[in-house]
């Protein structure tokens, strides 16, 4: 029997059978569970994936963690080992830093050379009042030839590459295999540099000869003193220690040159350095490096054919 109840919205009467009123609330409860049901399969799911369940969480980024600010890509298979890289070392060092610049107000080349002192092998920085002259690259070299890290141009020619803090046209620097030392040459649409500098000589030796082998950075230059080319080569030196004599040669593809040095030491300082003491043409600048002068390095310049190369070499 239907059963009447209360008016409606709309005005009226409605009835309502108990019938479809038992399968109404039958569809509601059915309903129910269904829902919390999918809850719990839901809840379930994230749980055992390592998540919880948020229904009022942002929707999920799709870009690749690898390319999220901050995240760094794993490094592929061939990325260069660190002998492509200058080396970080702890150690006083002392040397020479040569810049050879053109400010474009001038005529002439601009040449000075700073005396440097540095307790790391990352920066050169002036003995003076320790301003830093140059920093040294922190990234991997472009190519090693033999026992020098090559940054940008191979030949030195091109346009200038700027990367870090750094602009060069070539960038040239002893790599790891030199222990004791460095050296390098750095040029530019203004100028060029190069520098040599090595660890303090404790016992320098006073008897016998020895040989010592390397490699050179060997720079061409044009009339009014601009590095038009760079080539790789290297270097030898001869030295006889009782007579303080020093004969360094160098051989680049083409370029073959040598001179000759007196070598002096400094007791107190444990500094053994040599320098060219004649006029001539072409000359030598450097020091020894190492506890018991196991390396050389130095500045090779031949004025006659134009040439302004840095060089270092290794006892054998």
């Amino acid at each position: 029997m239907p059963i009447k109840a209360k008016p409606g919205k709309l005005g009226g009467w409605r009835e309502c059978h108990p019938l479809s009123h038992s399968i109404s609330i039958k569809l509601k409860e059915r309903n129910m569970k269904s829902q919390t049901l999918i809850s719990l399969l839901t809840t379930a799911l994230l749980t055992a994936c390592g998540g919880v369940y948020d229904p009022n969480a942002p929707p999920a980024d799709p870009t690749p963690d690898a390319l999220k600010p901050g995240n760094t890509p794993p490094p592929a298979a061939d990325t260069p080992s660190s002998n492509y890289g200058v080396p970080r070392r702890v150690a006083q060092i002392t040397g020479v830093h040569s810049q050879h610049y053109y400010d474009k107000l001038t005529e002439p080349f601009m040449t000075r050379n700073t005396p440097t002192a540095d307790g790391i092998t990352t920066a050169v920085t002036d003995k003076d009042d320790g301003t830093i002259k140059l920093r040294l690259p922190n990234f991997y070299a472009s190519t090693r030839q033999n026992g020098l890290l090559v940054y940008g141009s191979l030949d030195g020619k091109g346009g200038v590459t700027k990367q870090a803090y750094l602009s060069y046209k070539t960038f040239q620097i002893s790599d790891s295999s030199y222990k004791h030392s460095q050296f390098g040459l750095l040029s530019t649409d203004t100028g060029y540099t190069n520098f040599w500098r090595g660890e303090a000589v404790t016992k320098m030796p006073t008897t016998g000869q020895a040989t010592y082998l390397g490699d050179s950075v060997v720079g061409f230059l044009n009339d009014k003193g601009v590095m038009e080319r760079v080539e790789q080569g290297t270097a030898r030196a001869d030295v006889d220690f009782g007579r303080k004599r020093l004969d360094v040669s160098l051989a680049s593809p083409s370029y073959q040159g040598s001179a000759s040095a007196r070598i002096n030491y400094n007791a107190k300082d444990h500094e053994a350095t040599f320098r060219t003491i004649y006029n001539q043409p072409w000359g030598i600048t450097g020091k020894f490096a190492g506890e018991n002068a196991e390396e050389v390095v130095g500045r090779f310049v031949d004025s006659k054919k134009n040439v302004d190369a840095a060089f270092g070499a290794k006892r054998q």
